[in-house]
């Protein structure tokens, strides 16, 4: 929450940056960001195949878990919050949660929030801290694009990453910590000590 909320300081200032680099070759930086996520997640399906070994294959469905956990909950946290985006031109301090419009709201990011999910056990599991910096490109091109604030980046960010690390811990078996689980009539969380 802390990060969030020192982040939205910056929320107007990037939004400038934004508004001010909208010229055909930041939109295709934009373009490219953007599309991470769905790299990452077709990258991912691939390896969920057992292409390239059980391993990787069991790292992919548990990445492909916390995904769908992350999309889940971020859907719920939009509705909740109803904020509207930079390109909305209300401000970042227009807060319309439980409203129609709620489902498209800016916080958290959807984009930020698959790119971390999907990262994260991979990053833990291989010990590759680089591929943080790979999903926080996605970023970049939500805020050029003008469909978030950079506290809504963040938000996703932390988000995916929360998780992206508890689905990992459960999907190893570890004993302690956050359990997850989901049916079609609920979602149950436990911690165990």
């Amino acid at each position: 929450a802390g990060a969030v909320l020192a982040t939205s300081l910056l929320d107007n200032d990037a939004d400038r940056w934004a508004t001010n680099h909208q010229s055909d070759n930041w939109n295709q930086v934009g373009k490219v960001a953007n599309a991470v996520p769905y790299v990452l997640a077709l990258g991912t399906g691939v390896l969920a195949t057992g292409l390239a070994g059980e391993p990787a294959a069991a790292t992919a469905k548990t990445s492909l878990t916390a995904a769908a956990y992350a999309l889940g909950l971020n859907a719920v946290t939009k509705f909740a919050a109803g904020r509207a985006r930079p390109l909305d031109e209300m401000g970042s301090g227009h807060w319309d949660g439980f409203s129609s419009s709620a489902a498209q709201s800016s916080f958290a990011s959807n984009h930020m929030a698959l790119a971390f999910a999907l990262v994260t056990p991979f990053a833990q599991q291989y010990d590759k801290p680089w591929l943080y910096a790979l999903a926080s490109t996605t970023a970049l091109g939500r805020i050029q694009n003008r469909e978030h604030w950079a506290s809504d980046a963040v938000a996703g960010a932390l988000m995916g990453y929360a998780i992206g690390s508890l689905v990992s811990e459960q999907q190893l078996g570890r004993k302690r910590g956050m359990r997850m689980s989901a049916t079609p009539q609920s979602i149950q969380a436990s911690w165990s000590f």
